[in-house]
């Protein structure tokens, strides 16, 4: 807890530097406004703090665990998501680690998904895995909107997952970890979120494991 301390330590200073030169007329509502940023600095710093430990314990739980071959990839991979037929698959290992991508499309070719997993487990998939975690716990209170896009990340079926939507497109990319271990990226055309979502719940991952 001492670097995050000393992380607070100095927003703590730069607020009372910005107090002393705001002259004697401050308004007891900046001040408690002041106050509350305090406390959300510290709840956050000691969230993240937990939420690191957490995270060092299940990267030694996977680094005991043996990734998925490509025998078992092939024989576990889907050939039809949500109505939509596989298009083409790839399996494998020379990251390191387990990495399958699945591309699957209507008839009409209007609407794909492309589905690529990184199998969290061993010395580098725990890297992974360790990775993506802490960056989803770090930007989870991240939101913004354009008029081309939205950008967020928020909780689905208990797991943080990073949306981006591109609205003239139609297009949406999800970044989650799935079943604790599974690193998943999908790059749906023709889809949104909650369409894209729709499809990944029908993946059974639990399969690989």
């Amino acid at each position: 807890m001492k670097k995050l301390s000393g992380a607070l330590i100095i927003v703590l200073m730069a607020l009372v530097v910005v107090s002393c030169n705001s002259g004697p007329g401050k308004k007891l509502k900046e001040a408690k406004e002041q106050a509350s940023d305090i406390g959300n600095i510290v709840k956050n710093l000691d969230n993240l703090e937990k939420k690191t430990k957490d995270n060092s314990a299940r990267v030694e739980e996977l680094k005991k665990i043996t990734p998925f071959t490509n025998e078992k990839m092939t024989g576990w991979m889907p050939e039809e998501l949500n109505g939509m037929k596989r298009a083409s698959y790839s399996v494998s290992s020379a990251i390191g680690t387990s990495q399958c991508d699945l591309r699957f499309e209507n008839e009409a070719k209007d609407k794909s998904i492309t589905v690529t997993i990184i199998d969290g487990a061993g010395e580098v998939g725990s890297n992974f895995y360790s990775s993506q975690v802490l960056m989803m716990e770090t930007l989870k209170n991240m939101s913004s909107e354009s008029d081309d896009k939205t950008e967020k990340v928020v909780k689905r079926n208990g797991s943080l997952t990073y949306e981006t939507y591109y609205k003239s497109e139609n297009r949406s990319y999800i970044q989650v970890v799935m079943e604790d271990r599974f690193i998943v990226s999908v790059d749906a055309q023709g889809m949104n979120p909650d369409e894209t979502w729709a499809a990944v719940d029908k993946i059974n991952f639990k399969g690989l494991i």
